[in-house]
């Protein structure tokens, strides 16, 4: 009698938390990377609706110091990422790419940081994903290549 009435209520908080405006579904991905050149932590999640859009982006880039120089210039200090430095992001058929661009430092250090995501599903497994990254970091203002310090590597993710 007390098993079926537990049930009953369970049923009912299940359609009353269905029913309410708050509760959104989303596909929410947490990638990670830990090489020589940097770490790397982001967690992203996407609104299952048409388009799929970006529901929240937080995570932080930390450039090792002792990384092997690259290019002859090396990069120090860390990144926050947040849902307002996302220039575009993409959702579909097992895959998803997202572009942030944001700036760091105080003055004549700040610099400008792209970073591109571009991950898809492995195999037939929705919660595994592999990809790649790519960081960009440069003097603020100055779109000259020779200025830039790039990195890139594997991004490992789980859906949860």
């Amino acid at each position: 009698m007390a098993d079926r009435l537990v049930s009953r209520i369970n049923c009912c908080l299940v359609f009353f938390i269905a029913s309410t405006g708050w509760v959104e579904a989303m596909d929410r991905y947490y990638c990670a990377v830990d090489d020589a050149q940097l770490k790397l932590s982001v967690e992203a999640s996407f609104k299952e609706e048409p388009r799929w859009p970006l529901a929240s982006l937080r995570g932080v880039v930390v450039f090792k110091p002792e990384a092997p120089l690259v290019q002859k210039r090396s990069v120090k200090g860390a990144v926050r990422l947040e849902l307002n430095d996302v220039t575009q992001s993409r959702h579909e058929n097992g895959r998803f790419q997202l572009r942030t661009s944001s700036v760091s430092g105080v003055d004549q250090d700040e610099t400008s940081i792209d970073i591109v995501f571009d991950v898809k599903m492995i195999g037939n497994d929705i919660n595994r994903f592999a990809g790649t990254y790519d960081v960009t970091v440069r003097p603020k203002g100055n779109d000259n290549a020779a200025a830039a310090v790039e990195r890139d590597g594997v991004l490992n993710c789980k859906r949860f």
